[in-house]
């Protein structure tokens, strides 16, 4: 399904017949709803599956949650594209920059953090963030940072929004979502990346617009 690794294999003797005549530089791409790099052209993933490490504080409910989202994902790229292989207390402590962004440390991690860490950002009330790190238009790490004061469920059922529960599974499918590169989708069909959850909001699916937006990179 990925196209832009052998696209890139395709140019690697174009680039050596050019050699010596000046950089050739991609043209920039229609967006499709995905993050762009400096050069306007889609970030994305070469090499899968992205592996996880998960927070060891989790439950198991909630690690079990997370495969099942990760397998949303999976079954519209009709292989693991997803995959948790270990736990972070197996990982060096995660640094966080002044802006409460992850260092790279070259590991793809979940992490439970304070709530304190999405202080440090223009969005507000933030469930979740997923921080990516790409060369030119090439993922090569990944990070969802959960914020831990959240009240979570884990189910099918909707509830009522006044009682102040989020749904782990809908918010993890979101965030890897944001893994694959995509941004937030607007629009019609209830899209798993709309810009926010609500609470007591159940959303596993995804929808035709999330579908073509992963389509239109991942093909």
């Amino acid at each position: 399904m990925k196209t832009k690794f052998f696209n890139w294999l395709i140019l690697i003797p174009v680039v050596m017949l050019f050699t010596g005549c000046g950089e050739q530089q991609l043209p920039a791409e229609e967006s499709c709803n995905f993050v762009v790099n400096s050069a306007s052209r889609r970030v994305s993933w070469v090499r899968m599956p992205v592996k996880f490490y998960v927070d060891d504080s989790l439950t198991v409910e909630q690690m079990e949650a997370i495969e099942d989202a990760m397998d949303i994902w999976n079954e519209k790229f009709d292989s693991t594209v997803l995959q948790v292989i270990g736990i972070t207390k197996q990982l060096p402590q995660p640094m966080l920059s002044p802006d409460g962004k992850m260092v790279s440390d070259g590991y793809n991690g979940i992490y439970i953090v304070d709530e304190s860490i999405f202080t440090n950002t223009v969005e507000k009330d933030e469930q979740a963030r997923t921080n990516l790190s790409f060369r030119g238009d090439f993922i090569f790490e990944a990070d969802i940072l959960i914020d831990g004061s959240e009240n979570f469920y884990i189910g099918d059922k909707e509830k009522s929004s006044s009682e102040g529960l989020l749904e782990f599974k809908s918010l993890m499918v979101h965030e890897l979502g944001h893994v694959l590169g995509l941004e937030h989708i607007e629009g019609p069909g209830n899209p798993v990346m709309q810009p926010r959850l609500r609470y007591g909001e159940v959303r596993h699916d995804l929808s035709e617009a999330d579908f073509e937006s992963l389509a239109c990179e991942y093909q």
